[in-house]
């Protein structure tokens, strides 16, 4: 389940409305909300952990011999360095489920629905603009290929997390660093001469994929709006005589609603707020 919340308040999918409205890419749009909400979520906590390695180090900078950095770990790096995987992943997800709702919203059909074959071999059959396959493949050589390398070299050969350093000096930071070459599957020669720091790989990549999203909503003329939170009552929905409280929805400020199943068979929705002690 995505968060309206959230992605209202970063500024993000404003113009996600019109796919969650258009019963041809409802699922589709809520999924890739889901999956914006997780990376989201994601690199929120890698930026926490972060400032809480670096509260780590600074506790301890005193007693040590300090150069250009330290290499470093602790249980906060830890929970960090987790973050990353399940972050390239939805974004590889985000990818092929843009592929999919542009399929859907140009109702056209024997397309793969995968970004790469998309993108070599049926962005003809898609009945694009020119513009619109511009811009996925700019996302593409931007950031969007790199990404995709490094999930496959993830998921399928090796744990590509294998550096990590904090930097010393006035641009103090904890480094986290990616593999130079992620189309290199053997582990024998791997290489981290390039520095990639993971953290702010992962943050760009997010920000090109959503801006190439929005690029590509904006062609169809999808004007920005806020996106409304969507909830499914079909589990406990019931058609009998009994009463009772099917939902408890709570907001960010703290208020909430209440929805009700009533004897006759009617959907109370009553609002509610927490009383002071």
């Amino acid at each position: 389940m995505y968060s309206a919340f959230l992605l209202n308040q970063y500024g993000l999918l404003k113009h996600l409305h019109s796919w969650l409205e258009d019963p041809a890419t409802a699922d589709l749009a809520s999924e890739f909300a889901y999956r914006t909400t997780s990376v989201l979520t994601s690199i929120e906590r890698m930026h926490h952990f972060q400032r809480q390695c670096i509260e780590e180090y600074h506790s301890y900078s005193k007693a040590m011999i300090l150069d250009q950095g330290i290499i470093f770990w602790s249980q906060n790096l830890s929970y960090l360095i987790h973050e990353l995987s399940p972050a390239i992943t939805n974004m590889v997800l985000m990818q092929d489920l843009l592929i999919k709702l542009i399929i859907n919203r140009a109702a056209t059909t024997n397309v793969r629905d995968t970004f790469p074959s998309a993108l070599k071999k049926d962005f003809a059959n898609m009945m694009l603009e020119q513009s619109q396959v511009d811009v996925l493949k700019h996302y593409w050589v931007q950031t969007g290929s790199k990404l995709r390398a490094y999930r496959v070299l993830d998921q399928h050969y090796y744990a590509i997390i294998k550096h990590s350093y904090i930097q010393a000096g006035p641009d103090e930071k904890l480094r986290i660093i990616l593999p130079d070459h992620p189309e290199q599957k053997n582990t024998i020669g791997v290489s981290f001469e390039d520095n990639i720091d993971a953290i702010e790989f992962c943050t760009t990549s997010f920000k090109d994929l959503e801006n190439c999203f929005a690029k590509i909503s904006k062609s169809f003329g999808i004007e920005s709006a806020p996106i409304r939170q969507k909830i499914i009552m079909s589990r406990f929905q019931e058609s009998t005589g009994k009463a009772r409280s099917l939902a408890l929805i709570v907001s960010e400020n703290g208020t909430a609603i209440v929805i009700n199943h009533k004897e006759t068979g009617q959907i109370e929705i009553k609002p509610m707020s927490l009383s002071p002690n």
